[in-house]
């Protein structure tokens, strides 16, 4: 501690002298060849010389000052508020009506027909409720046929363009009754039952008559 005070202390002296003037006092000489003493004694002049002393800090007596790293800057990110989509309502469906016949997969040779179904309580048709009746032809739901009603069956008459919109076409239909209110429909869908429709078989050929 004491070593550090005095090379502060020596510091300062070097700093003073340097900043002080020094005053000589210079005295004119003859010149050559003049008598001396043979006029009066001249007199002396005062000049002014500025000493100027750079001074070298001792080693060890100057700190550097450590410079401090700033910490990081760090970017919050802005919450971006994300929309939660209200929540649609769920309407239970209710069951549907048991297909009852004809049979998955029955063919028919007739030129009409009769769709029949169970629906046994507790369910039933409320106020404002119908069957509705599909049958579409192969894999063609979009054109299907609806027809509604408030009984357990429907009839078809094949024979009838304005009744059966499917004249004279035949191969694998399916069908399925739906729960029909205003328009919607409230049923649990159930899968479709497939039909085969094929055209009236001609009678039995008759016999022969024999020539006489």
């Amino acid at each position: 501690m004491m070593k550090t005070i005095r090379k502060f202390l020596a510091f300062a002296l070097v700093l003073l002298l340097a900043s002080a003037c020094i005053t000589v006092v210079v005295a004119p000489t003859p010149a050559p060849g003049s008598p001396a003493q043979s006029s009066p004694a001249p007199t002396a002049t005062k000049e002014t010389v500025v000493v100027v002393i750079i001074a070298t800090p001792l080693p060890g007596t100057i700190s550097t000052p450590t410079a401090t790293p700033l910490p990081p800057t760090i970017s919050t990110p802005t919450a971006t508020a994300i929309p939660i989509p209200s929540a649609t309502p769920v309407f239970a469906c209710i069951p549907a009506p048991t297909k009852f016949d004809p049979k998955e997969g029955q063919t028919l040779h007739a030129r009409d027909m009769i769709l029949e179904w169970r629906y046994n309580p507790p369910n039933q048709l409320k106020t404002g409720q119908v069957f509705a009746v599909w049958i579409w032809y192969q894999d063609d739901k979009t054109n299907r046929m609806e027809k509604t009603t408030t009984r357990l069956r429907q009839e078809y008459d094949f024979r009838a363009g304005t009744d059966w919109k499917f004249r004279d076409t035949f191969g694998k239909f399916n069908w399925n009754v739906r729960i029909l209110e205003l328009g919607e429909y409230k049923d649990c869908e159930a899968p479709a039952f497939l039909l085969n429709l094929q055209p009236v078989q001609p009678p039995p050929p008759t016999g022969v008559p024999k020539s006489k």
